[in-house]
């Protein structure tokens, strides 16, 4: 049965481990490597999770599967202009072979909760592009695209 819960100190190496498989599976995407370079998390990645462990902006949750962890999604609780706050998710990833049993939903909802405790106006999450089964799973989770970045990528100009 799917499940999430907060993580713990005792969850770094495995949630580590989940982070590096997101990068492994973003970088080749369209976005995917400049993702890596501005909206990831930096190297060293244990340092990064012990920070969302230990600060009071983040909510780090944990997906499982059968006891199992098998997937984690990571929020920042984010003040406004005018003072109200937002949930951002940096991250939420999934394990493949574990993506058709709930945890996704599980682990969303368990962020989606904490928004609610911690009284934000709403939930954000980037989706790459080229990402569509990311696009449809936060599209049939209620989530409405509001902005889309525009890029030019310059390597090709610099010679």
């Amino acid at each position: 049965m799917e499940d999430h819960r907060k993580a713990t100190e005792s969850d770094l190496d495995r949630i580590v481990e989940l982070a590096e498989g997101l990068r492994r599976e973003l970088e080749p995407m369209r976005g995917g490597d400049l993702w890596i370079r501005r909206e990831s998390a930096s190297p060293p990645l244990d340092d990064t999770v012990a920070l969302w462990l230990n600060d009071p902006r983040y909510t780090l949750l944990v997906g499982t599967y059968e006891g199992s962890i098998v997937g984690y999604g990571i929020m920042e609780k984010e003040t406004l202009a005018d003072q109200s706050h937002l949930g951002v998710i940096h991250e939420i990833y999934v394990e493949d072979a574990s993506r058709s049993v709930s945890v996704g939903e599980s682990l969303l909802d368990g962020l989606a909760e904490a928004a609610n405790e911690q009284k934000c106006v709403g939930l954000d999450v980037r989706v790459l592009p080229g990402h569509r089964l990311a696009k449809n799973f936060f599209e049939a989770q209620d989530f409405r695209a509001r902005i889309i970045v525009m890029h030019r990528d310059l390597k090709s100009d610099q010679t």
